[in-house]
């Protein structure tokens, strides 16, 4: 794709709240060199040419399903391209809603679906978990922990591929699975216990998790002992997964995460007027895939519902992404002089 299309796409993008989010945290993964300039300047020519007109319907970020098709349907090509991270052992987590949780049994090839309605007495496996009393919640936690279960699922959730379905059916495949460590939350949050409102409510802020609205019920999948990084196969994520968070952030401010993590902004930090320097940090995470649950290598802790959130995530936003000395309407030009400055 020649560079005037893509100018001309990069402004199309810096037109909306999640457009701006988008090219800033493109430019950061740019900058720190944790991205190609031979793979963005394809991707810019994927979006470009995909069939997707975009969705004015939703103004906060128009091109987000186009984004959504490129990137999810051909994820080989852009996911997991962030570097790996320096060895580091850690209890490493991963947080999932009940109906995440629901869609992963469910797909797990190790158990079919009449075994996990014998595992899952009295809960129907395919209605709508977000609901269920946590006293099914407990007992859901109760059987995933059970070595006799004998579950194996891979550890995230499955997106449809459009562009690649067959005989009309969506092609699933998992998404990449968002790991954190799991003493850095509990060293910095003490005293919360599982399940609460309290506790859950805490963990979706800390890893930018805004799509937890009110009452999502909440599990951590951790690790059940310290163990390296490349145990769970795990990359630094770039906004190539990070693309449709809204509160994600590649420019980090904290030197843990500017080297060997990245992190969403800490939903109560951004509640907070802006600072100089505006440290937004959440919790230090990786991405990964492939990772399967066993439970000798994993725990699953039912950790509450979550409380309502008191902070409008796609809401201005983006000047508190904006590296000094840099205006939002310079964004484009710095992108496209970094793609094509060399060229």
């Amino acid at each position: 794709m020649s560079d005037g299309p893509v100018m001309a796409l990069l402004s199309d993008l810096a037109g909306s709240e999640g457009g701006k989010r988008f090219l800033l945290n493109l430019l950061g993964a740019l900058e720190a060199n944790h991205l190609a300039v031979e793979l963005v300047r394809r991707l810019l020519g994927d979006i470009a040419g995909a069939q997707s007109p975009g969705n004015p319907l939703y103004p906060f970020h128009p091109m987000l399903e186009v984004l959504r098709e490129v990137i999810f349907d051909t994820p080989d090509d852009y996911q997991f391209q962030g570097p790996p991270p320096a060895s580091s052992e850690g209890i490493w987590m991963t947080v999932k809603s009940a109906e995440n949780l629901a869609g992963m049994l469910r797909s797990d090839p190790a158990v079919p679906a009449a075994r996990l309605r014998d595992i899952l007495i009295g809960i129907d496996t395919y209605g709508p978990w977000n609901g269920l009393p946590d006293e099914a919640l407990l007992r859901i936690e109760e059987a995933v922990n059970d070595p006799a279960s004998d579950f194996g699922f891979v550890l995230a959730r499955r997106i449809p591929r459009k562009r690649f379905a067959s005989s009309g059916a969506p092609d699933l495949r998992p998404a990449p699975a968002w790991f954190s460590r799991w003493c850095e939350f509990t060293k910095g949050h003490p005293g919360l216990t599982a399940p609460s409102g309290e506790l859950a409510g805490r963990l979706r802020d800390w890893l930018g998790l805004a799509h937890f609205g009110e009452a999502t019920p909440l599990f951590v999948l951790r690790t059940n002992g310290p163990c390296g990084v490349d145990e769970i196969v795990a990359h630094r994520p770039t906004v190539f997964e990070g693309f449709d968070n809204p509160m994600y952030k590649h420019r980090a401010a904290d030197e843990f995460n500017r080297h060997l993590y990245g992190s969403a902004a800490d939903i109560v930090l951004a509640r907070r007027p802006p600072a100089v320097p505006d440290r937004l940090d959440g919790g230090p995470e990786l991405v990964s895939r492939g990772v399967r649950f066993a439970s000798r290598r994993f725990t699953c802790v039912y950790v509450g519902r979550t409380p309502a959130l008191d902070f409008d995530p796609f809401a201005e936003f983006h000047p508190r992404l904006l590296p000094d000395g840099l205006a939002v309407t310079d964004v484009p030009r710095e992108i496209h002089r970094r793609l094509y400055a060399a060229a």
